[in-house]
């Protein structure tokens, strides 16, 4: 899947009483719009509602996270290099299920019997290399450990869920 700068919308409604904020999800966006205060979500309308006063702050919000519409782009992008390792014991009651490493809340690498790669409009593999450096997916005891150059917004939050990652080294960019 191509890398795409995806786009949210901000503006002030008809009424002039509210601004409005439609955007992809994001866990760490909806932390910065909540931050900027009478934030409230408006399921129905798919959208987060805010004074109209707020217009600003809230588009100091989007910016890290999307391009706003009718905006030139506030984005950087950083390329990643990291080590991702995963390890499967004889005694784990769960065997496989449930370790992943996350980047803003969508799977870079998933170990359910197996890896699988997945990817998303907020960030690319470039490059990965690796596989089980110890058993495979039928063996009670197994490691796999990755290499991979991953380019990805610069705030993008990465958590790892049963297993490690470490940050090699990093750059980061403007451009697209």
């Amino acid at each position: 899947m191509a890398l795409i700068e995806q786009k949210a919308q901000v503006y002030v409604n008809k009424a002039k009483s509210h601004t409005i904020i439609k955007a992809p999800y994001n866990r760490q966006l909806i932390e910065a719009i909540k931050a900027v205060g009478d934030a409230k979500w408006y399921a129905e309308g798919h959208c987060w509602v805010l004074p109209a006063s707020s217009i600003e702050a809230a588009k100091q919000a989007v910016r890290p996270y999307y391009r706003i519409e009718g905006e030139e782009s506030y984005v950087t992008w950083k390329i990643v290099r990291m080590r991702v390792k995963f390890k499967q014991h004889k005694t784990a009651r769960v065997r496989k299920y449930g370790k992943a490493v996350l980047i803003d809340s969508t799977d870079l690498i998933n170990v359910d019997y197996g890896n699988t790669y997945k990817c998303s409009p907020d960030f690319d593999i470039l490059e990965e290399q690796g596989g089980f450096t110890q058993g495979d997916e039928h063996a009670a005891y197994w490691t796999v450990e990755y290499i991979m150059t991953v380019k990805m917004r610069e705030n993008a939050r990465i958590e790892a869920i049963a297993g490690t990652y470490e940050i090699l080294e990093q750059e980061v960019s403007n451009g697209n």
